[in-house]
């Protein structure tokens, strides 16, 4: 009797503890469900809802009832894109999702859907102010406009994008009554059928609207048809109006102008409309022009480079070299407006033969008609009494090649020719220059040994750099 209470006591235990290790497994596996709410987009995405305690999603097809699911992909992201597949007939394709996480796999969810021979026709036509949009059509990569004008048979091709609107602008679109036709394409599928809209353009175009002046530039906000835009500007208390320019965007750089009162004039054109009237926009300018900034010498090749000061129609420019005591004025550059941006010059375009060892200062002064002139910026060089020897030394296109040597280098190529015992000047370049061929220096049959070096009046000449060179 004792014996039978024990073993029943032991198996008791082994049962009670197989339960809890059952339970424990579990608790440490990833509960996870199937993914849910399988749907393609209009954007042809396939898409699901987020799994708890999902890592990643894998992601199966197939493109017929008959076939075997494929594997498609691995994704952490709760959507894939099908926009470009290319599945075989019968119009069905099913897709299939399980969620990962460490190693165990949720069950499978299943999405069959049907693939029409046809494009589906682009869907919500709307003008939102400046443009015609309409939503994606599933599968189509891209889609085609035409355009009927009131009094014609004919639809004319208007244009062909791969995104889901157009700017009215590029229409064409003349006075009264317009149709606008869209259709979807996409390779492997029929056309869609067309879908409409109708737009009715008035006689006369609107006069732009918001102008306003920032940083040398006149911006406004676009006109509806128009497809260019004409400004005027007047002066302090001038008469007249003067063309500033035409534009076919919705700003225009601000030149002609002086300090004080400035009025601009703008208005929209288009082929076959009214031109629009004129917006008006009043600003002040100050006095002075601006300080020019950003001024430095970029390269080694001593090519100095500003920001340009809006309404600037000239810069002068000083120079006070090491061991002097004034500046002294060296050039005046003038220069059709531009605004923003900046200008590039090296030193001997702007007129610089030399700068000595030590600190030489450059200052430049921003300078046009009816502006006070700018204050001067100035810029520091400083320039070791040894100069940087060429780098970058190598072989190409049948020549020796190097980077620039820094400004007002000149650069002597020695060559020690095969069986010679000494180097010997084989040429000597100009300022800036970076190379010389092999025909030049007379290289002859053999290994010749080539050495360039950096020299320059005031200056002590920088070490050696060579590369040899042989000549089958």
């Amino acid at each position: 009797m004792e014996r039978g209470k024990v073993k029943f006591f032991i198996i008791t235990i082994l049962i009670i503890g197989l339960c809890l290790a059952m339970v424990a497994c579990r608790l440490r596996t990833p509960q996870l469900n199937a993914p849910k709410n399988l749907h393609i987009n209009s954007a042809s995405w396939l898409e699901w809802d987020p799994v708890h305690n999902a890592e990643e999603y894998n992601v199966f097809f197939k493109a017929s009832l008959e076939d075997e699911f494929e594997f498609l992909a691995t994704t952490h992201r709760t959507d894939i894109s099908v926009s470009n597949f290319s599945f075989n007939l019968p119009h069905f394709y099913i897709f299939k999702v399980e969620a990962v996480a460490d190693g165990y796999k949720s069950n499978y969810s299943v999405f069959e859907t049907y693939r029409p021979s046809q494009l589906q026709s682009p869907q919500n036509l709307s003008v939102p102010y400046q443009s015609v949009l309409w939503s994606p059509v599933i599968f189509a990569s891209s889609y085609e406009i035409y355009v009927q004008h009131e009094g014609c048979s004919d639809f004319e091709f208007a244009a062909a994008l791969t995104n889901t609107w157009i700017n009215i602008n590029r229409l064409g679109l003349l006075p009264g009554k317009n149709i606008i036709r869209v259709r979807a394409l996409a390779e492997g599928f029929e056309d869609s059928d067309f879908a409409e809209l109708e737009i009715v353009a008035p006689n006369q175009l609107s006069a732009p609207e918001d102008l306003e002046y920032n940083d040398g530039f006149i911006r406004f906000v676009n006109s509806h048809y128009a497809t260019s835009y004409r400004a005027y500007v007047r002066s302090g208390d001038s008469e007249g109006f003067t063309l500033l320019g035409t534009s076919f965007g919705t700003s225009l750089r601000l030149y002609g102008v002086t300090a004080g009162k400035n009025t601009v004039i703008v208005q929209a054109l288009a082929e076959g409309f009214i031109d629009s009237g004129f917006s008006v926009l009043e600003f002040t300018l100050a006095d002075k022009l601006e300080t020019p900034t950003n001024l430095e010498l970029r390269d080694s090749s001593g090519s100095l480079r500003w920001r340009i000061v809006n309404f600037a129609t000239s810069y002068v420019f000083h120079i006070q070299r090491s061991g002097e005591d004034d500046f002294e004025y060296f050039v005046t550059v003038n220069i059709h407006y531009l605004s923003g941006g900046g200008l590039t010059w090296s030193l001997p375009q702007l007129g610089i033969d030399r700068l000595n060892p030590g600190t030489n200062i450059i200052r430049i002064q921003a300078v046009a008609d009816g502006f006070d002139n700018s204050d001067f910026a100035y810029l520091e060089i400083d320039m070791s009494s040894k100069l940087v020897p060429p780098s970058n030394l190598r072989i190409e296109d049948d020549g020796v090649r190097w980077d620039q040597n820094g400004p007002f280098a000149f650069t002597n190529v020695y060559v020690k020719y095969p069986d010679a015992d000494d180097f010997v000047l084989a040429r000597s370049t100009g300022i800036a220059s970076v190379g010389v061929t092999f025909d030049h220096i007379g290289l002859l049959s053999g290994k010749n040994i080539i050495r360039v070096q950096a020299v320059g009046n005031g200056f002590e000449a920088s070490d050696f750099v060579e590369i040899e060179v042989v000549i089958e």
